[in-house]
């Protein structure tokens, strides 16, 4: 291939997800907590000293230990030479403090575990010989048979030990009894907790509720079947105790340290993966007092804390759990270990969110994947339908799942999706999806029995994004009991379908509002004066009009396709250009005011009489019209021949040579093999796909491609379908505009 088409495909290929609608750029919250995530890491790295450490009074080996872990989990390398720096002083020195050695513990298996197993495990034997007779911790790590505690110490001797038996360290029996029974006899009788023997307080309330999870108490465990939960007592009291106390909004949280409140906060919503806690968003509080409250300090600490907090919570929103009016969480923990296990792999941090869908700003709208499953009948209200209808246009991936493999969800949800989800669809079903399907192919190789999974097929690409589950995968993430092998096909399942979501929509920030918008059909053609006055021309260097025909059929398809050869040609000025797209009756007298004339979809598309004359006389005085089956429909190809037998009678449509202008200019194509999906590949092989035309007096009037060369324009295009891929498909399409716009 020339060099000069291998850079312009990478151009295309770069360009191409800039040209899609986005949401507006404007100074947002999660643009302010980016920003402050930036400052918070330059100014760790400015502050720590010249042998790898931090400075803190007494706790130099804490302090340094807390930064290189804020420094970590905000993103930043662990080859870092501030990192590295930090690693190995906190690896080469100790100061016998119980914070400290709890924190080098939980900083290094972030570093590296294996590699640092000798110094973690001297920290658990300093935390081990300090623990009292009561189970609780202070601040020096020496022996201590007087029984003096804290439970802000305590709490982080838990995280240590904790992190170290993720390390693989095995406690001594006695140690975690202990430590369990201190924290539920030190509870209050208000469910809180205090510094010691004394009133509750947000930190040490947060500090209890962290620390029986850790030791082996969560708040729900599984009951005799799906569905049913057993709750703990002492953290469900605890969690009743913090919601009250987060009643004081912003003043709860500044009350006293208020950066080491909110590291306590963060790790109660983080550890029990909680997006509210009574009603409160304990991020978006967080986070709007750290970027809006009083200055931080400067000293390592605040800064460190400042940044964990920022940092764990802000994950953009890849998966949304649909709460709809049925048993709609029978798993309680499956999208939280989803993500967790995705993110894991893919290397990215990710959360997810529970949400109703009745609005169009719903927080599902920043998802990349809805997830809805029960065992009974399911049902949706028509606000809904509408929100899914556009959440899919957005590109994004509706997965049901009947639960246990319930029949009764599975069928009610077949019938909610076929027949009223996309109501002007009449061929909407569900087929097996075979093992070109994304979900089979995405991150690991499946078969699709292994997916057990149906599609939803209409007449519309975006609409193959609609799958039901019919072999249960969420009781397994749940944490029911499974054989190993059928937890790791759950897993594999749902790193695949997640892969897949986010490639076809991006996972939005969690704090900012995000709005869904609905593709409209309605009226909107431009006059010919507005035409006129957008500055049309017949040159290629001029604007051009490109005029969407519409017809009765799914005439929107592709929606975006004008905007992404918009982007493309703005970096390359021999294309054409486009002021934008007009969407144009054919009965009117705006036709005659576009060089060009686009028409595609999946439905038998059809023209009432007077529209065909219009669009006959429009071709017979120097008209041009470029025509595309999407996703190679055959409903389409048949209906627009039939269209062509009426419009132009006489006329038949031909194979455009190998030769000609078109296949050549401006990009070689036929120089170059088509890249296609895997079906096409079945099909063609590397051979370019037909493209048909319709001459007069020697130059193409209609050009027409029964092969899809637009959807994987829009990111938008599945291996099961007949089509090119961006690469061959932006070449075509440009080689077809460059010709219909040079005289």
């Amino acid at each position: 291939m020339p060099r000069s088409i291998r850079l312009w495909l990478c151009a295309v290929c770069a360009l191409l997800p800039l040209a899609l609608p986005a949401q507006d750029a404007k100074e947002s919250l999660d643009g302010a907590v980016a920003g402050n995530i930036s400052t918070l890491q330059a100014r760790l790295k400015k502050a720590q000293r010249s042998d790898g450490s931090w400075a803190y009074p007494q706790y130099n080996v804490g302090a340094t230990a807390l930064a290189v872990m804020a420094l970590l989990t905000s993103g930043v390398a662990p080859d870092d030479p501030v990192v590295r720096a930090g690693v190995d002083y906190i690896v080469s020195n100790s100061d016998d403090m119980v914070y400290s050695e709890s924190l080098v513990i939980c900083a290094l298996e972030l570093g590296g575990a294996e590699k640092y197993q000798k110094r973690i495990r001297s920290a658990v034997t300093r935390l081990l010989g300090s623990q009292n007779g009561g189970g609780a911790w202070t601040y020096a790590t020496a022996a201590n048979p007087g029984g003096a505690f804290d439970n802000s110490n305590t709490q982080f001797a838990v995280l240590g030990l904790a992190a170290a038996e993720r390390c693989g360290v095995t406690l001594p029996d006695g140690v975690r009894t202990r430590a369990l029974d201190h924290w539920r006899r030190s509870q209050n009788n208000d469910g809180g907790w205090g510094y010691t023997k004394s009133n509750s307080t947000l930190a040490m309330t947060c500090a209890g509720i962290a620390s029986l999870h850790l030791l082996g108490v969560p708040l729900d465990t599984h009951g005799d079947k799906c569905g049913e939960y057993k709750t703990s007592k002492p953290v469900a009291r605890g969690l009743e105790r913090l919601a009250a106390q987060l009643q004081g909004g912003v003043g709860a949280v500044a009350e006293g340290h208020a950066r080491y409140s909110l590291y306590a906060l963060e790790r109660v919503g983080m550890l029990l993966e909680l997006k509210t806690i009574g009603g409160t968003d304990w991020y978006r509080l967080g986070a709007e007092f750290l970027l809006s409250g009083p200055a931080a300090t400067g000293n390592v600490a605040d800064d460190a804390l400042a940044l964990l907090f920022l940092a764990k919570g802000s994950a953009p929103i890849a998966m949304a759990k649909w709460r709809w009016r049925g048993d709609w969480n029978n798993d309680r923990t499956d999208v939280r270990r989803w993500v967790a296990v995705a993110g894991e792999e893919l290397g990215q941090k990710l959360d997810c969110i529970p949400a109703r869908l009745e609005r169009l700003d719903s927080p599902a709208a920043k998802a990349s994947l809805i997830l809805v499953n029960g065992h009974d009948t399911f049902s949706a209200s028509a606000k809904e339908l509408a929100f899914l209808r556009a959440f899919i246009e957005a590109g994004g991936v509706l997965v049901g799942e009947a639960c246990c493999g319930s029949e009764t969800f599975a069928a009610s949800f077949k019938d909610v999706m076929t027949t009223r989800l996309f109501p002007d669809a009449d061929t909407a079903r569900f087929v097996p999806i075979d093992e070109n399907h994304p979900a089979c192919l995405a991150r690991h190789k499946l078969a699709a029995d292994d997916v057990g999974a149906l599609a939803l097929r209409t007449t519309g690409c975006r609409r193959l994004r609609v799958l039901l589950l019919t072999r249960d995968i969420s009781c397994a993430l749940d944490g029911e009991s499974v054989s190993d092998a059928e937890r790791e096909r759950a897993e594999a399942v749902a790193v695949n379908l997640l892969a897949w979501a986010l490639q076809c929509k991006s996972a939005q920030r969690k704090l900012d509002r995000f709005e869904l918008h609905t593709e409209s059909a309605a009226d909107d053609t431009l006059t010919a004066d507005q035409v006129r006055r957008t500055g049309a021309g017949s040159t290629l260097g001029l604007h051009q009009p490109l005029g969407r025909v519409k017809h009765r059929g799914d005439w929107t398809a592709d929606p975006n396709l004008s905007a992404v050869l918009a982007a493309v040609a703005t970096e390359f000025p021999n294309l054409p250009r486009f002021d934008g797209e007009v969407r144009v009756s054919a009965a009117s007298d705006d036709l005659f005011q576009c060089a060009v004339l686009f028409m595609n979809g999946h439905d038998a598309l059809a023209l009432e009489e007077p529209e065909w004359i219009n669009l006959r006389t429009y071709l017979q005085n120097g008209g041009f019209l470029l025509a595309m089956a999407c996703c190679s429909s055959v409903r389409f190809d048949a209906g627009f021949r039939d269209l062509l037998a009426c419009t132009l009678p006489n006329d038949r449509l031909e194979p455009i040579p190998a030769d000609d202008p078109i296949w050549h200019r401006p990009f070689p194509c036929r120089d170059t093999p088509a890249h296609g999906t895997a079906t096409y590949r079945q099909q063609y092989g590397e051979d370019w796909g037909p493209l048909l035309g319709i001459r007069r007096e020697g130059r193409w009037i209609v050009v027409y491609s029964p092969v899809d060369a637009c959807c994987d324009l829009q990111e938008d295009l599945t291996e099961d379908v007949v089509g090119y891929k961006k690469e061959s498909g932006a070449l075509l399409l440009e080689n077809v505009l460059a010709y219909a716009l040079t005289p």
